[in-house]
């Protein structure tokens, strides 16, 4: 079995100042087979108030604005999927506090140094595809096994008609014609 080492390492030159990252892989008898050395473009421990300069400033303040983004979808795709479940909406005060929120994260963000924020962004993203998976494939399964209805919006019926339970179906016109329509 052949042996490589990675030597990888990351630097500022003064604190705060540009940060860079290096790395290089080296094969058994020591030799370098492959190396690599990147400017990351932004000082991970400066924040958004802190950096001067336009070009310089710009992408704290997109990470910034991704805070803001990624926060605000993920409370727009919970609720949808609260309302799609066939829930009542969310009272008055907790609709303002889901919209005010993301902003309040990104006003927090702009006081905090740039690693910290790249944190906040990937976490959400995460949190946002976590949430896209699983409570999607959790509304799935409710669907067909016939604990949940799907709502007018639902773009996938279920195969069997809703059993008859009195109260109002959640059930578009159309599907229902074509459940009812001989076979």
């Amino acid at each position: 079995m052949k042996r490589a080492v990675l030597y990888a390492d990351g630097a500022c030159r003064g604190n705060p100042g540009p940060a860079g990252s290096g790395a290089a892989l080296m094969d058994g008898d020591g030799q370098v087979v492959a190396e690599a050395m990147r400017f990351l473009g932004m000082s991970l421990n400066l924040s958004a108030r802190e950096a001067h300069g336009f070009p310089t400033v710009l992408p704290y303040y997109v990470l910034v604005g991704l805070v803001v983004l990624t926060g605000w979808y993920q409370v727009r795709q919970t609720q949808a999927r609260q309302l799609q479940s066939g829930n009542a909406a969310p009272n008055a005060q907790m609709q303002m506090m889901t919209k005010v929120f993301p902003v309040i994260f990104g006003l927090i963000t702009l006081g905090i140094n740039a690693a910290a924020t790249t944190y906040f962004v990937v976490s959400n993203i995460w949190r946002i595809g976590q949430q896209h998976l699983v409570i999607g494939k959790m509304y799935d399964q409710a669907i067909a096994a016939g604990d949940l209805k799907p709502g007018p919006e639902s773009k996938k019926p279920p195969n069997d008609p809703p059993a008859e339970t009195g109260g109002p179906a959640l059930v578009p016109e159309e599907t229902l014609r074509r459940w009812r329509a001989p076979r």
